[in-house]
């Protein structure tokens, strides 16, 4: 398959250096480079240096078999070029060195000087040890807490790496194209969004501010697994966003049976999918969390269809089921409910910011909002299975109907015949200990 984005390696390119402007007000020094010791010194060294290039490191060695350039007409002014830039580079920070924008202003100008080196960078090094050396100078005049922020800048820049996860553009477009295959937007639910989703490219992670002398704004590409998690998080969030027993209860699906075939096609699509292709680790989550919606709501249309199709149930029916359990004894009712949604939070099965909305439905009051359990949905069934069996509910009648009422399964919603039909996990005697350790 063709790739969208075409990259270059810095090693494979060559970029010629380039002169940058004078500082407004700077002046040359009359006789210029030859009017003192220190830039006649100076320019010696960047001459020898020249000289010796390409020939000084295998580095450049390589450099110059790759590309076969004429440093006398690529680097022909090198010497002088970069004395100026280093004679502007100082001018620039003792101009704004008492400016607010101070370390702002310096770091742009730094970029914008490095820039003109061209690509490699030749005489970087050269040109680094002369602003340092005059940074260090008490000549200078920078106080000694800009000093020190400046020549941490200069650290940085000597010696920074790149990530060891590459944010390659192609392996970016790679994932996002297989999230784009994988979320259901055949779906009537998500119809409209997929032209917005197949038209955007969620790669860009923050934006920085424009350099002043560049004219440039930079910005800072995702990595594979921060796109992979922000992906999983959006497609919570996205199937978050329909609920679809309370559209069935509002009469907004027009075709239940339709709806139910669609379910039923995108789940066996869905898991067809699964088979033919390669995933990470992160991309598993989203998958799974997808598999499961589609198969919750499969079984939830395969039950309710029926039910609406032979109008056995009347809108009262189907809009006033329970919303709450209710533990056995009034004077103990709250403690316990207590002790059962601490013992779940510390096991990691239930969130720890939904503590009042399991009070209510524990205590026999509707919660405002569903609580999201955070364990497997085994672990769900075995909890409710043992609150039932210990004898725990006043009313132990359509426990699975509650607990779909009550719960969701990371955020996603469930119906009744799933969790009832789901097997138990690993967990199971643990959780009956849990249950059984609050009396």
């Amino acid at each position: 398959m063709q790739k969208p984005f075409i990259e270059i390696a810095a090693k494979d390119m060559i970029i010629y250096p380039s002169e940058i402007q004078k500082p407004e007000g700077y002046v040359s020094p009359i006789n210029y480079p030859d009017c003192c010791f220190a830039h006649r010194e100076n320019f010696r060294l960047l001459t020898t240096y020249l000289d010796i290039f390409p020939r000084c490191c295998e580095r450049h060695k390589e450099f110059y078999r790759k590309f076969k350039f004429n440093k006398h007409v690529v680097y022909k002014d090198f010497p002088i070029r970069i004395l100026n830039t280093v004679e502007y580079t100082q001018y620039q920070i003792s101009n704004v060195i008492k400016n607010d924008d101070w370390f702002e202003d310096i770091s742009e100008y730094l970029e914008y000087a490095v820039r003109s080196l061209g690509q490699p960078a030749i005489g970087y090094h050269i040109f680094l040890e002369l602003i340092e050396s005059f940074i260090n100078n008490k000549k200078s005049k920078i106080p000694i807490d800009k000093k020190k922020a400046i020549l941490q800048l200069f650290e940085e820049q000597k010696n920074y790496s790149p990530k060891k996860e590459k944010s390659d553009l192609n392996l970016l477009y790679d994932i996002y194209k297989r999230w784009l295959n994988f979320f259901p937007f055949e779906l009537s639910f998500y119809s409209h969004l997929k032209s917005k989703h197949f038209s955007t490219l969620p790669f860009i992670k923050e934006t920085v501010k424009s350099n002043r002398y560049l004219g440039l704004v930079s910005f800072t590409v995702v990595t594979p697994s921060e796109l992979v998690d922000f992906l999983f998080k959006k497609t919570v969030s996205m199937l978050s966003l329909i609920n679809t027993v309370e559209l069935v209860k509002e009469g907004k699906i027009d075709n239940a049976e339709k709806t139910k075939l669609d379910f039923i096609n995108h789940s066996h699509q869905h898991k067809q999918k699964m088979l033919l292709a390669a995933f990470s680790k992160g991309e598993k989550k989203y998958i799974k969390t997808i598999k499961e919606w589609l198969d919750n709501e499969k079984y939830f249309f395969q039950d309710i269809v029926p039910i609406i199709n032979q109008k056995k149930l009347s809108l009262e029916v189907r809009t006033n089921t329970h919303k709450y359990f209710q533990i056995k004894d009034s004077a103990s009712r709250h403690y316990k409910a207590n002790s059962l949604f601490d013992k779940l939070v510390i096991k990691n099965y239930l969130e720890n910011g939904c503590k009042a909305n399991f009070i209510n439905a524990f205590t026999g009051t509707k919660s405002k909002d569903k609580i999201n359990w955070i364990g497997d949905f085994g672990d769900l069934k075995s909890f409710i299975k043992y609150c039932d069996s210990e004898k725990l509910f006043n009313d132990s009648t359509a426990i699975w109907v509650i607990a779909s009422e009550v719960f969701t399964i990371k955020k996603v919603n469930f119906v009744a015949k799933r969790i009832k039909d789901t097997k138990t996990t690993k967990n199971d005697y643990s959780i009956k200990k849990l249950v059984q350790s609050i009396y």
